[in-house]
């Protein structure tokens, strides 16, 4: 498909992006398409908002975040990890839920390991369900997944941790 154009930009056409370049005025332009996002995963918004929210089961305190975590919106989110890390309970494990997160910021790693530290100095575990995706990506790049528990969804992470009968 070659189109005359004396513009350029992106040009969004039913479920495809359209690229446009111009080389010089008047003259022929190639333009290619792909695919604009991948089916299933919502597309970034810079001004997103994030929502947070903590919930207890029988055994964990749950922090699920949905949006972007990034320094805008981090503090929030901050307040409720680092409360759930000292609430005065008999919860076993500290669950922080990022499967709904649609970016995760690197300068979050060191909250993440902090509320690890946090949660081992009151006798509790710090477990994050993180699917694949940008925060698992951020985790694996800032090595937290090397120090922290991960697991691929949350029911996962909320499970007890396989006890042998030996």
């Amino acid at each position: 498909m070659v189109l005359r154009t004396r513009s350029r930009g992106v040009r969004e056409c039913g479920n495809n992006r359209v690229i446009v370049r111009r080389l010089e005025r008047g003259s022929r332009v190639g333009v290619r398409s792909r695919p604009s996002r991948a089916q299933g995963r919502p597309p970034l918004n810079p001004r997103e908002p994030l929502a947070v929210s903590t919930r207890t089961t029988r055994s964990a305190v749950v922090v699920s975040a949905a949006g972007r975590i990034d320094i805008s919106t981090e503090r929030p989110w901050r307040e409720q990890v680092e409360d759930a890390c000292s609430e005065e309970t008999v919860k076993r494990f500290v669950v922080v839920d990022l499967c709904r997160v649609t970016y995760l910021s690197v300068g979050t790693a060191p909250l993440i390991v902090r509320a690890h530290y946090h949660c081992l100095h009151r006798g509790r575990l710090l477990r994050v369900a993180a699917p694949l995706g940008p925060a698992l990506q951020t985790l694996l790049v800032t090595g937290v997944r090397d120090l922290v528990a991960v697991y691929r969804d949350l029911n996962s992470a909320l499970e007890p941790p396989v006890r042998s009968s030996w």
